[in-house]
């Protein structure tokens, strides 16, 4: 968490430093990514305090996770074919 925290002040920092609309895009995404991995435990949380098997929280859980990943990926990774649609 305390990574997170990190990662989410130094991509702001560096949103507001770029002058470039698509770099800034992709730190954006960079940004996302901790506050949906925050929303993964907290997810996870109520899931446990509800008491029940599975609940939709659950899944709600592996969701958001799934989209950090993602997220992670296009910002660190910036494919080319995503950079190029977004430069049109």
């Amino acid at each position: 968490m305390i990574v997170d925290i990190y990662i989410f002040i130094g991509s702001f920092r560096m949103i507001r430093k770029l002058s470039d609309r698509v770099d800034k895009i992709f730190v954006l995404f960079i940004l996302l990514a901790p506050i949906f991995l925050f929303f993964v435990y907290v997810f996870f949380f109520i899931d446990i305090v509800q008491g029940a098997n599975f609940t939709i929280f659950y899944y709600f859980a592996w969701m958001t996770g799934f989209i950090a990943a993602i997220l992670l990926y296009l910002g660190v990774i910036k494919p080319k074919s995503i950079e190029d649609r977004l430069r049109k």
